[in-house]
């Protein structure tokens, strides 16, 4: 199983942020994602603090791509005061999330500074970030022999696209399938994006409550029911649920264990 730390930075708090990565860990979700656009650095950097010496009992994806400052992990009371700010002053606020940047002297340096807030040597998943087109990977010269050769110094171990499923299926229409991983978007075409065997290759799909609650994301859905629909579904798949309140978190722990 699989938790998404998107929403980490929402957490003022850094106890609770700590609570709920142990508590997500200790309820049976050996996976975490994360991004350095996700609260430009803070979440991969609480990630890295709170897991410590624990790094080892969890696989890590990060991803690269959408421009960001690393005002989240180099001080979070500037990071805070700079979003409130832009979100109140700026016209331009959330600008960055319209473009992006897989060249890869990108990919490498964006992987480097992960690692630095991760206090990790490694990233078990390194992803493509939803790229807007197929025009951004076309553009990305150079990209995989650059991934490849991290993946040989051991600094990731797996690389691919995260991105929604219908770009993600004409990705595999044009022959421009990215590594041995993707993380897609769940949506009625999913079963699609699947349907082409690609041995030893791992998937993670997203969004999961937004799609079964009709593009609500904060639809109150039953995780048991919604854990059972997906895996009758996609049982080759690892779901990546997330939240960043503790009652939803226990509500997940307590359908895990059902599943069990």
């Amino acid at each position: 199983m699989a938790f998404g730390l998107g929403r980490l930075h929402h957490v003022w708090s850094r106890q609770r942020r700590e609570r709920i990565v142990m508590r997500a860990i200790d309820a049976g979700f050996s996976h975490l994602d994360v991004a350095p656009a996700y609260g430009d650095g803070l979440c991969e950097s609480e990630v890295g603090r709170i897991l410590g010496a624990r790094r080892h009992t969890v696989t890590i994806a990060t991803k690269f791509g959408i421009p960001c400052s690393s005002w989240g992990a180099k001080n979070e009371l500037v990071y805070y005061a700079r979003k409130i700010a832009g979100r109140l002053f700026s016209s331009t606020y959330g600008i960055e999330y319209t473009s992006r940047d897989f060249s890869a002297s990108t990919a490498v340096a964006s992987l480097e500074a992960s690692l630095r807030r991760l206090r990790s040597d490694y990233v078990d998943y390194f992803f493509v970030h939803e790229p807007l087109g197929l025009d951004d990977l076309t553009a990305a010269g150079g990209l995989i022999d650059a991934l490849e050769d991290q993946k040989r110094r051991g600094k990731i171990l797996h690389y691919g696209l995260a991105a929604p499923t219908p770009l993600l299926i004409e990705a595999q229409r044009a022959g421009l399938e990215i590594g041995d991983a993707t993380q897609f978007e769940l949506s009625s075409r999913s079963t699609e994006l699947l349907a082409a065997p690609r041995p030893n290759h791992s998937w993670f799909s997203y969004g999961i409550v937004r799609h079964l609650g009709g593009g609500d994301s904060n639809r109150r859905l039953e995780p048991l029911e919604s854990l059972r629909w997906f895996f009758s579904n996609f049982p080759a798949v690892v779901p990546i649920m997330a939240t960043n309140r503790e009652g939803e978190l226990s509500r997940l722990e307590r359908a895990i264990m059902a599943l069990h």
